[in-house]
């Protein structure tokens, strides 16, 4: 295993002694050391500097790292490399890159490792306790682990980020464009000096609040020239299938966007206050219309003005996912599903769930149009028609294509196989009100020439039950007497709420007939209800696995005391979380007047106190 370690640094030889010292105590793997100097004075070079350049412009830290990167290669090639700033300070007693790599190791299409912070400051950094690793849209740039594999077909780090600020976002975006992950180490962090390197006595830089404003503005428009005004939202819908919870992409542009006045970001054409809309999946059409169309199962055959949707992240498809679990897309949310010779490639279990997924997915009136295999004609056709190279085109549509199985394996098997009649009953009881059968559209098959596959359109029926995931009426929850309700209001902010809040209660609510959360919006969204229903089911995914049915109604909208202990007599339990002390959550508990529970345990007790009361 081979680590280049790069670390950059400016007039601060006493940082750089300091970091060594703790590479040389800590470090039990072997590593080679980079250490580039960024302009430092040449009465300030440390002993162990690998390369210096003059640094009149300020180029930055990219800058320099870049160059740490280009020593590493000319020593040969290494298997991870461990971006370093010079003010870090880990913990003693272990081995920080070994358990980063450690990590990386096991999970194949992590890119990114870093540490956490324990000081916090960058969103989302701060350590979890008791957590192992959790996957992130970006993680602050000071002390990352890199897999070489990852920066081969990937890059690096921008050089052009004159102040370094954003950087990790364009990376972090490609990396999860090209099937990679970004995340962060529970089990690894570290103290940040901060403030050593701009503004510091002797360093001569500007100040740290003008690299910052600086810092703010070159980001804030880069990001615009290159990606569009929309970039966060492109980034976020990149990062989704992976289960990010927190999105520093829309949080570091509202960020970004407090270094410049009202006027100039008018001149840019942009918003005062601009908001991110998180509606993952949303496309605009080129006349101006809301559509959301899914290609599943694109391969390289993306569609313009499609969502293209593949496993295969060497095909770049615009979202990396299995087609039966896209819980990046809200309930009734898209019009138009469409999957050609896709499904015959599903086990039956996985075909059945995708297409109670569809279902969700799809508005009511929403079309979905399949082109597989006729299990039926493939049988008629046995042993009479062969292709171009020899192979049984009825065998080919119950097994595959030999061809393409020898080339690419397990995912070019046909998996099961469908008439129209068994294809039919399976999409009415997923939901599906009409299902007709019509010419097929890829005649350049040679399958199309003899009549061996089928192609539907399946109209996604009027809604005649509850929506998994509802939104409930501003103050208006009406509880039925034999109704178990939890109502929670936990800080959206943090992940570890969430989770906290699905592990402890989420088996019971599911185990119990005829009991549903009641979660109260978190400002953070802002009435956003998509963005929120995405988060819930990223972290219902990674907390229960997205296997337990859970009935969730969401409350919003301002509440008066009153409202509040009117509110209360419909729940069964609050749910006390870290949060809950806070204003004006104290506040509201206390109004509701409902009893507050710690665990499921707790949950049972009040419950069956109530009925006790009830009866009695």
């Amino acid at each position: 295993m081979k680590l280049a370690v790069l670390l950059v640094s400016r007039n601060r030889p006493d940082l750089v002694e300091a970091m060594v010292a703790q590479l040389e105590n800590l470090l039990t793997i072997p590593y080679d050391l980079f250490v580039v100097e960024c302009g430092t004075e040449l009465d300030k070079l440390s002993p162990h500097t690998s390369a210096w350049y003059p640094d009149p412009d300020f180029r930055g830290k990219a800058y320099g790292h870049n160059v740490a990167l280009q020593l590493a290669k000319l020593r040969g090639r290494y298997d991870y490399y461990w971006v370093l700033m010079n003010d870090l300070v880990f913990d003693s007693g272990s081995d920080p890159a070994k358990a980063l790599i450690e990590t990386l190791e096991r999970e194949s299409r992590m890119a990114i490792l870093s540490p956490t912070n324990k000081d916090g400051g960058y969103p989302g950094a701060a350590p979890v306790k008791g957590g192992a690793w959790r996957t992130v849209t970006t993680c602050d740039y000071l002390g990352f682990m890199l897999k070489g594999a990852a920066l081969e077909e990937c890059g690096f780090l921008n050089p052009d980020f004159k102040y370094c600020w954003g950087a990790i976002h364009e990376l972090a975006y490609k990396l999860y464009s090209h099937g990679w992950f970004v995340a962060y180490s529970d089990q690894v962090s570290y103290g940040h000096l901060g403030g050593t390197t701009y503004g510091a006595k002797g360093t001569n830089t500007i100040s740290r609040e003008e690299y910052q404003r600086r810092a703010k503005r070159f980001a804030y428009d880069y990001m615009r020239e290159h990606y569009g005004d929309n970039w966060d939202e492109l980034f976020w819908n990149a990062a989704l299938p992976f289960g990010p919870v927190l999105d520093t992409f829309s949080e570091h542009k509202r960020y970004w966007a407090s270094a410049f006045t009202s006027d100039e970001l008018a001149e840019r054409g942009a918003s005062a206050h601009p908001v991110a809309t998180k509606c993952a999946g949303k496309l605009v059409a080129a006349d101006g219309a809301e559509l959301v169309k899914l290609h599943l199962g694109c391969g390289p055959e993306k569609r313009a003005g499609w969502i293209n949707v593949d496993t295969q992240a060497a095909v770049r498809p615009d979202i990396v996912s299995s087609v039966d679990r896209l819980p990046m897309f809200p309930d009734a949310s898209v019009d138009v599903i469409e999957a050609c010779h896709l499904f015959e490639h599903l086990t039956y279990t996985e075909a059945l769930r995708a297409l109670r997924e569809w279902s969700r997915l799809l508005k009511p009136g929403g079309e979905l149009y399949l082109e597989l295999p006729d299990l039926e004609a493939c049988i008629r056709i046995l042993g009479r028609h062969r292709d171009d190279q020899g192979f049984d085109v009825g065998l080919i549509g119950i097994f595959g294509w030999p061809p393409a199985i020898e080339r690419e394996g397990v995912p070019q098997l046909h998996k099961w196989g469908w008439t129209k009649q068994t294809l039919s009953d399976e999409l009415r009881r997923a939901g599906f009100s009409a299902v007709e059968f019509g010419p097929i559209t890829q005649t350049w098959r040679v399958a199309a020439k003899v009549g061996r596959d089928l192609r539907l359109r399946a109209t996604k029926g009027l809604p005649t039950r509850r929506a998994e995931l509802p939104h409930a009426p501003e103050a208006e929850p009406v509880a039925a007497p034999s109704r178990v309700q939890l109502f929670a209001w936990p800080d959206w902010g943090d992940a570890r709420e969430l989770e906290t809040l699905f592990a402890r209660f989420g088996p019971a609510i599911a185990r119990t007939p005829s009991a549903r959360f009641v979660l109260r919006f978190d400002e953070l969204f802002d009435g956003d209800r998509q963005r929120a229903l995405t988060v819930l089911r990223t972290v219902h995914a990674r907390t229960l696995g997205g296997a337990t049915d859970l009935e969730v109604l969401f409350l919003d909208g301002a509440l008066e005391p009153e409202d509040w202990e009117r509110l209360g007599r419909t729940m069964s339990a609050v749910a006390r979380l870290d949060s809950s002390a806070r204003e004006p959550r104290r506040a509201a508990f206390l109004a509701m007047g409902s009893p507050q529970v710690d665990d499921a345990a707790a949950l049972a007790r009040a419950v069956s106190g109530a009925s006790a009361a009830a009866t009695g």
